[in-house]
């Protein structure tokens, strides 16, 4: 009796075990979905250094690119700074974001494209830039200028 007792307790116990796992296997591909999306992209280790925007006392760009595209927040402002970066060292302090147009949605691969429209000093600009999810976690990104 004493040995079916434990049995028993040592199945259910196995048994609790096995669900957790099932569950857990389950579940990890939904917050780690979630997480990548949270966390942002990472920025193409072939951009330039993200560096914060210039302060007010000097003549500030627009800190913040235009509502649109498909990037989360954290996305677009690695973008952003990476374009303000670009043309800061092409001598343009003055760059404001006019506009961002989905030109390719997100393919099998989850690859999309976007015209990020700009006034650089006076100019309008349009960069071209490509996303590419990283497998890793977040998103790379291209930027070129049509």
């Amino acid at each position: 009796m004493k040995n079916r007792a434990l049995l028993i307790i040592i199945g259910l116990i196995l048994l609790c075990c096995c669900l957790i796992v099932i569950t857990g296997a389950a579940v990890y591909p939904i917050i780690r979905s979630r997480s990548n999306r949270l966390s942002g992209g990472f920025p193409n280790p072939n951009q330039p250094a993200i560096h914060p925007p210039e302060s007010a006392a000097t003549h500030q760009p627009s800190s913040e690119p235009m509502d649109g595209g498909i990037g989360d927040p954290t996305l677009k402002g690695d973008v952003w700074n990476s374009i303000l970066d670009l043309e800061r060292e092409r001598g343009c302090n003055d760059v404001i974001s006019t506009a961002i147009d989905v030109v390719q949605q997100p393919n099998v691969k989850g690859i999309w494209a976007e015209d990020w429209s700009a006034d650089v000093c006076g100019n309008v600009t349009v960069f071209e830039i490509t996303f590419t999810p990283d497998p890793k976690g977040g998103t790379n990104y291209d930027i070129r200028q049509k």
